[in-house]
């Protein structure tokens, strides 16, 4: 046999002077690139067997361990599951070198079955093409494309790695604007964040300072249970004190070279003219102060480039830990608390509110900072043109005051707004999540009325907001052409004319007071919308949770309850003691009656009639929020559970059984820790370590992998445990792309029993130390439920505490002990004897088999029908990669023309196809009278019509000066109606488009992807 070159062999493990081989089967193929491949698939079922003829190991158990993975590698072939092999495998090191060689070669040529981390970014997250762009530039580059790091290439954040003098010119950014002006870049071009970046880390610092703040108001205010309106902010300052403060004097110092750049351009003024009335100067003069305005420029730019850096950063990371805050308070919310904030406002925080505050504190610094060139240029002002100066300045305060009383107009305008948005917002959520209801009963004009009515009070507003905006926009901008006026004008009237250099630097200063003033409106607008989403935060963090007595007993102990025995296999899990447990409901009575009795059927109006009393509540246990539920608390028949006792050891398997209604599924929120604990004062619960509950089946719209892992690291070995013990294999076979592919929007392309098992699955592989399961294996057959109960619950987790509700009698013989419940009371058996013998369980077995024979054949015709619903209805609609989302159209490198033609159409309104002339002219005229002010200004100044006396020129110029403030205010105030135009129309095109779409686009695209459009794009709309 040909001897192989030294360094194949040292790749493959193999020592340079190995004699002793064997000779080896005929060498699998190279080249596998195709899934489904029967001749490969077949191929490697033969090479599975004559590697065992031809390599017999000293251990049966490591060669079966080993060639698990070649049957793997096969049937991820057959059915494109992506599997990989594990070198810390018992066995691995002890296989022929061959079979090493096997493995490693398939993992090279075969990308889906390359070993691969788990991902946190999801595969619905699509990469575009890559390629090169052409750009103006292209050619200074070379052609070669760029490729896409994998995540092992990925560089970490630079910025606390570099050195000085990177930081200071910002060139670690080079790499990535080098790649992203040669193509398009895309998610995994980006940083990879380091430790300091996480939303964990950073969730840790805020929340010890945001304790610290509210123990010393509870100090201060011991009566009030609303958090102070200057918590959060001042948490998340105190959390990014450092990075903030270095951001807001980047930007102190950038406002100081920006207000001493008049004087180099008064000295090259000055200079130039004594150049031209051949007065003696030296180039040296001239040269040094052109250097030094070049320097201080560039001195500037960076300085500001290092503002917005560190502000937007700031601004970002506070965004990601309000995001983990708001998410964290959801579900710790009562059932008051649900009901005041349904999941549309809770929406609306996260996405209008904090994008908000995302911008604001980036701007925030400009109100901390302006005064600093407003000192430094009015000093100049004084000395340079004198008390002349005074009037202008005058003027400049008046407008300080003037943008104050219009920003508290748009502060009150913007807190009627979010009303009309969360309103709008709680609408399109109730209409996404109940889209088959609305088609069905053709209520989609309805709705359209509904939110269409809403919509435009919400844009009354909107309206109003703009053109306050706007103004303050337009006046900023002729800020300098009136104060330089007023100036001027003064100046000319005292016989104060001063120098062409000390004019013209003097009109740089007024330039700078008006850039002032045009930011601090800025910054005062997304400051007051910031303030509002505080203020909504602080509002909103304050609800109220869960009661104290419900969970100052939930105590998590690890070694109190130990019965002795140091083993711990006696080890108490749960103990109850004469608890009492009730849900929490919340009593509305301000609501109207008209909707009280609209929401009543016939039968319930004749009930109430017929009881004096009849109270109505608002159960919030509903996921989405969307449609309140109303019910008769006197029809209610499940009044809660009573005195219960129940101690659940360590490693044991309790089946909860009993009727419909009979509340075993109350007793495993109330072991969870979700029904509130109605006599704390004599019951209590004690829990040991983590509970996981697990109820409905919840599917995310991902992978069936993501959906297992949920979050978690992958390990190969666990996860091919987990879907055999849940039965799933042979589910994942039959998908187009195994377990990589895409189930659909909450798990549309799967029957009931597979989300039931993937969500066991789920709760599985979270290794939690005690599972609370719901009825998990009721959409599933007697076969597979008994594998289950073999193979996970007496196999896999035989070491976990398992309380299992089921109505599935016949494996009552696994269970370790039963809890039989009986109208909320709770009865332990501890032999099969004491259950048979029990009168409650003889009625519930009478009961099920009643059941079980009047739906026999529809239960069998339903669950086959499903099941072949779930496997093979959406083959016509997944390609053969298993995706079942669509891909998100995403505009790269720049936005088409159709995009404006399109924006520009809808924003016309009544101007038509005038609008874009109208305006353009506006503009035209604004910035020609705008320039031709200054130029007129220095007509004056040289007295270019000597003829002419000083009237002359003070006429043209305060004529200027006003048509420059009149047509750029008529230019901004067009502008806000082109874009309120753009905006309600787009935004009700787009609410209509929905409506009447097929309801199989809703079952390919992602609700949350629908949503966005209504919340952050509209409100880009709206405000940006």
């Amino acid at each position: 046999m040909t001897e192989k070159p030294y360094s194949y062999r040292q790749g493959m493990g193999l020592s340079e002077n190995e004699s002793d081989r064997r000779d080896v089967p005929p060498p699998v193929p190279e080249k596998a690139h195709v899934a489904n491949d029967r001749k490969q698939y077949y191929n490697m079922r033969s090479y599975r067997y004559s590697y065992r003829e031809h390599y017999p190991l000293e251990r049966k158990e490591s060669t079966d361990t080993v060639l698990t993975y070649v049957d793997d590698l096969s049937r991820g072939y057959n059915a494109n599951i992506s599997t990989t092999y594990d070198p810390s495998v018992d066995g691995f090191e002890n296989i022929n070198p061959y079979l090493r060689q096997y493995l490693y070669l398939h993992e090279k040529t075969n990308s889906s079955i390359k070993t691969q981390p788990y991902s946190s970014v999801s595969s619905l997250e699509s990469q575009p093409e890559i390629h090169n762009e052409h750009r103006l530039f292209s050619w200074l580059f070379s052609k070669e494309v760029p490729k896409v790091p994998s995540e092992e290439e990925r560089v970490e954040y630079p910025w606390y790695k570099t050195n000085l003098f990177m930081r200071m010119g910002l060139w670690w950014l080079w790499p990535v604007l080098k790649k992203g002006y040669k193509r398009t870049l895309v998610p995994d071009d980006l940083f990879k964040l380091t430790p300091e970046l996480k939303v964990e880390y950073m969730y840790g610092k805020w929340e010890r300072h945001l304790k610290v703040i509210i123990e010393k108001h509870k100090r201060k205010h011991p009566e009030s249970d609303k958090w102070p309106p200057y918590a959060i902010p001042y948490a998340l300052f105190l959390t990014f004190k450092w990075q903030y403060l270095f951001s807001c004097l980047c930007l102190a110092l950038a406002f100081v070279c920006t207000s001493c750049s008049p004087l180099l351009a008064r000295q090259l003024i000055d200079f130039v003219q004594y150049r031209y009335f051949r007065i003696y100067t030296t180039y040296n003069r001239g040269i040094g102060f052109t250097i030094g305005s070049v320097i201080l420029l560039y001195i500037n730019g960076l300085l500001l480039n290092h503002f917005f850096h560190n502000a937007m950063i700031c601004g970002a990371k506070s965004k990601a830990i309000l995001t983990k805050a708001l998410l964290m308070k959801s579900l710790k919310l009562n059932a008051k608390s649900k009901h005041l904030y349904s999941v549309g406002k809770i929406t609306s925080l996260m996405s209008t509110d904090l994008s908000r505050i995302d911008l604001a504190i980036g701007f925030q610094p400009l109100i901390l900072c302006f005064p600093i060139p407003i000192v430094i240029s009015v000093t100049i002002l004084l000395l340079s043109i004198g008390l002349s100066s005074l009037a202008g300045i005058g003027l400049f305060i008046l407008s300080l005051i003037v943008c104050a009383l219009l920003t508290r107009k748009l502060f009150t305008t913007r807190g009627k707004v979010v009303q009309f948005t969360d309103e709008r917002v709680s609408l399109m959520r109730e209409i996404l999540n109940n889209f088959k209801i609305i088609k069905f009963y053709a209520w989609e004009m309805a709705y359209k009325a509904s939110i269409t009515k809403v919509r435009n009070k919400e844009m009354k507003h909107l309206f109003t907001i703009k053109v306050l905006r706007n103004f303050i926009t337009a006046y900023a901008l002729t800020l300098p052409v009136l104060t330089s006026m007023v100036s001027f004008i003064t100046m000319w009237a005292t016989d104060s004319m001063k120098s062409p250099g000390e004019v013209f630097s003097s009109l740089s200063l007024y330039a700078i007071l008006a850039q002032a003033i045009m930011l601090l409106p800025i910054a005062l607008a997304t400051g007051a919308d910031a303030l509002i989403g505080f203020r909504r935060c602080s509002d909103y963090f304050s609800a109220e949770e869960y009661s104290e007595d419900l969970n100052q007993r939930l105590l998590n102990c690890e070694e109190e309850f130990y019965t002795g025995d140091t083993s711990g296999d006696y080890r108490k899990a749960i103990i109850v003691s004469h608890a009492d447990f009730n849900w929490e409901k919340y009593y509305d009575d301000k609501l109207d009656s008209e909707l009280w009795d609209s929401s009543l059927t016939e039968k319930q109006q004749r009930g109430s009639s017929q009881n004096s009393v009849s109270k109505y509540i608002i159960e919030s246990d509903d996921d989405d929020g969307s449609i309140a539920t109303f019910t008769d608390s006197a029809s209610n028949h499940f009044n809660g559970l009573t005195d219960v006792n129940l101690t659940i050891n360590a490693k044991e398997f309790v089946i909860v059984v009993g009727g419909i209604g009979s509340g075993k599924t109350s007793l495993l929120y109330a072991l969870a820790g979700h029904m509130k604990l109605s006599n704390p004062s004599r019951g209590s619960i004690t829990r040991y370590k983590e509970i996981l509950l697990c109820s409905s089946p919840w599917i995310q719209n991902a992978t069936v992998r993501e959906n297992i892992l949920f979050g978690k690291p992958f390990d190969i070995e666990k996860y091919r445990k987990v879907l055999f013990a849940c039965a799933l294999e042979d589910d994942i076979a039959m998908l187009p792309a195994g377990d990589r592919t895409e189930v659909g929007e909450s798990g549309i392309t799967l029957s009931g029993g597979q989300k039931a098992r993937i969500n066991l699955a789920r709760a599985c592989y979270s290794d939690a130390e005690v599972l609370l399961l719901d009825d998990v294996i009721s959409a599933v057959d007697s076969k597979v439920a008994r594998h289950i109960v073999i193979h996970l619950f007496k196999g896999l987790l035989k070491d976990k505490t398992i309380v299992l509700a089921t109505h599935q009698l016949g494996i009552l013989e696994f269970a370790d002990r039963v809890v039989l419940i009986d109208n909320g009371t709770v009865k332990v058996c501890n032999s099969t004897r004491s259950i048979e013998e029990d009168l409650h369980f003889q009625k519930l077995i009478e009961q099920t088999k009643a059941a079980q024979d009047s739906a026999n054949s529809d239960y069998r015709v339903t669950i086959d029908d499903d099941d072949k619903s779930g496997r093979f209805s959406g083959d016509n609609e997944i390609d053969f990669t298993g995706r079942t989302t669509t891909e998100e159209e995403r505009a790269t490198n720049s936005i088409s023309r159709d995009i404006y033609k399109k924006y520009i159409a809808l924003g016309s309104g009544v101007f038509g196809k005038f609008a874009v002339p109208i305006f353009l002219l506006l503009v035209s005229i604004a910035t020609f009278f705008q320039v031709f002010t200054n130029t007129w200004l220095s007509f004056w100044v040289e007295k270019k019509f000597k003829e002419r006396g000083d009237h002359f020129y003070i006429v043209f110029y305060v004529s200027f000066a006003f048509l420059t403030v009149i047509f750029t205010g008529i230019e901004f105030s067009m502008l806000a109606y082109m874009q309120d135009c753009s905006s309600n129309l787009l935004n009700l095109k787009a609410m209509g488009r929905i409506l009447h779409v097929p309801t199989s686009y809703m079952d390919i695209t992602p609700l949350g992807r629908i949503l966005n459009r209504f919340t952050k794009d509209t409100d880009s709309l709206d405000n940006e």
